[in-house]
């Protein structure tokens, strides 16, 4: 009785084993390198979250559908969700209250906000007397902010400004713009424009102002108050943080009775800038008077006395505007990233301000102030920019530049931990934190700036459709790639690996119960990347279960005769 039991559980878990064999379901949590499938793995790590309205979920679909293929796992989750499944004191709470959760349990890394200052608020800031409106709320996620009644915060914590996540805003108030920008964002990393752009910078400088006569004695004293011409920056960035393989255009101001004593290339004009900005820049850094719809030159057209010195109501300037929201652009796909370095350029609560205005026509991400943009004239002997506007884009430029972080988001947050680093030390500390509060990055912060000219990916790729085992190679001509990121993405499925240091690596197509198509990319910085549709056909790798079973019923139906003998003899 006993051994007849044993027999019977043994042939009962046996041709249960040859069952699910035979069936070739998937629903094990990992797959056979350990790498978990797209449905388990979206429960566990969110890289790339994406927070919209309703209305524009299949305008960003696009965008998350490229961000999980190159490596990002990315999920799509809307204002009307959040308003119902978080608390908070009002939205902007909300949302920050699940970015905290996605952070937390997700290992989420990077934040957008698809959608304007309509769809998506900000939150109000009171610093230095002054209320801005800020993003970045939202990335430096502890308890750094005090919100009262009004809606408006302060900072708890001057000297805390680590991100836990990268937040970039796509600042689209329709369909037709949140549409562009997506495109926008794919042509440039999928399949730019190939030149000499991906390393040129364009700097346009302006006189914020003019030695001034202060004590009206018509010399410059120690009384007086000293003028700032934005080109001797630029001249310094040219030379200290600029790639010695880069090259660069520098704008200056040429008309008017106090003109740049500085090195340019050619004169600041509205049709100089607009050109080069068509011409193609990757990085693009303009300083001048500034409004919410325009960038303005000041050109000191009229010395009473003659001394060159600016007398404060006597004298006069013009003012000049080079760049305002309604000017045209043709960069035929050439966006560079901008930083503008005046005020009120970033202040995205009007109807459009011109940080928008160029992500959504010539740029492909923009930094920029929502208030009064301070500037800094000291020098500190050559060896930095000071503080303020100067100080926080440098340190900028310095992230992308040198120390190759460039991705905006996370070049923009490390700038702002350098900048209260180096202020500790160099100055003590800066209490207000105006300038790193109203500061706000426009575009995708994730998306790799071009630095160099790219090469294209070129893999070698073999598919065993017996058993479902693809084998790639990544090749750039005929040199390997190591820490190439390949995935095999469809509508149900992700696999993830990265190649070795022979460019190699090993992946396995899916077990479906339908034919799908599965995406295989290739991606990596600095690398143009490479996609191919491959077919899973249904029940692909079950082909390798079926051979199994081949080779196993029989050996069980062998075992079961031995078994029976055994007991007819006894």
């Amino acid at each position: 009785m006993i051994k007849s039991k044993k027999i019977r559980t043994f042939l009962h878990l046996n041709l249960l084993i040859i069952i699910l064999f035979l069936s070739g379901h998937s629903l094990s949590s990992t797959n056979s390198n350990g790498t978990l499938e797209k449905n388990e793995i979206q429960s566990n790590c969110i890289s790339y979250l994406i927070i919209t309205t309703k209305s524009f979920v299949d305008n960003v679909e696009p965008l998350a559908t490229w961000k999980t293929q190159k490596g990002l796992i990315s999920k799509i989750i809307t204002i009307e969700d959040i308003d119902r499944e978080y608390t908070g004191f009002d939205r902007a709470e909300k949302i920050r209250n699940c970015i905290k959760q996605y952070y937390n349990n997700n290992n989420t890394k990077w934040v957008v906000l698809a959608g304007g200052e309509s769809k998506i608020p900000s939150r109000a800031v009171s610093v230095d007397n002054a209320l801005v409106y800020c993003d970045y709320y939202y990335s430096n996620l502890d308890n750094n902010w005090l919100v009262n009644t009004n809606g408006v915060a302060s900072i708890i914590d001057v000297l805390d400004w680590d991100a836990e996540v990268y937040v970039g805003r796509l600042p689209a108030e329709r369909a037709s713009q949140m549409n562009e920008l997506v495109a926008k964002i794919l042509n440039y990393e999928k399949n730019p424009p190939i030149g000499p752009w991906m390393k040129h910078a364009l700097f346009a400088g302006t006189f914020a102002n003019f030695d001034s006569d202060e004590n009206s004695n018509n010399i410059f004293d120690e009384g007086d108050y000293e003028g700032f011409d934005t080109n001797r920056n630029h001249n310094w960035l040219k030379e200290n943080i600029l790639p010695a393989n880069w090259t660069s255009t520098l704008l200056a101001e040429r008309e008017g009775i106090v003109v740049t004593s500085y090195p340019y290339d050619e004169s600041i004009s509205t049709s100089s800038f607009i050109n080069e900005i068509n011409y193609g820049a990757s990085i693009i850094m303009a300083d001048a008077h500034g409004s919410p719809f325009g960038m303005t030159r000041t050109i000191f057209s009229n010395d009473v006395d003659q001394d060159g010195l600016f007398d404060y109501g006597v004298d006069s300037y013009t003012p000049k505007s080079f760049l305002s929201i309604s000017s045209e652009f043709n960069t035929d796909g050439k966006n560079g990233f901008f930083w503008l370095a005046a005020c009120s350029t970033g202040t995205f609560t009007e109807d459009v301000c011109l940080s928008e205005y160029l992500v959504r026509n010539c740029g492909i991400g923009c930094i920029a102030s929502y208030g009064s943009s301070y500037y800094d004239p000291l020098w500190f002997n050559g060896t930095h920019l000071g503080w303020f506007t100067q100080g926080l884009s440098t340190r900028f430029w310095e992230q992308l530049l040198e120390q190759g972080i460039n991705q905006p988001g996370m070049a923009f947050s490390l700038a702002k931990t350098d900048y209260v680093a180096d202020h500790i030390a160099l100055d003590g500390p800066d209490t207000e934190g105006r300038t790193l509060t109203q500061y706000n990055l426009m575009g995708d912060p994730e998306i790799p700036i071009w630095t160099d000219i790219p090469q294209a990916i070129e893999p070698e790729i073999e598919m065993n459709e017996t058993t479902g085992i693809v084998t790639v190679r990544a090749l750039a001509g005929e040199l390997p790639l190591p820490n190439v990121t390949v995935t095999l993405t469809g509508a149900s499925y992700y696999y993830n690996v990265t190649t070795n240091e022979l460019g190699e690596a090993t992946l396995l197509l899916p077990n479906l119960e339908e034919s799908e198509d599965i995406t295989i990319t290739f991606s990596k910085k600095q690398l143009l990347p490479y996609q191919e549709l491959l077919t899973s056909h249904a029940n692909l790798s079950g082909s390798i279960n079926f051979i199994i079973a081949i080779i196993y019923v029989p050996f069980i139906a062998s075992f079961v005769i031995i078994i029976l003998i055994r007991l007819k003899r006894a």
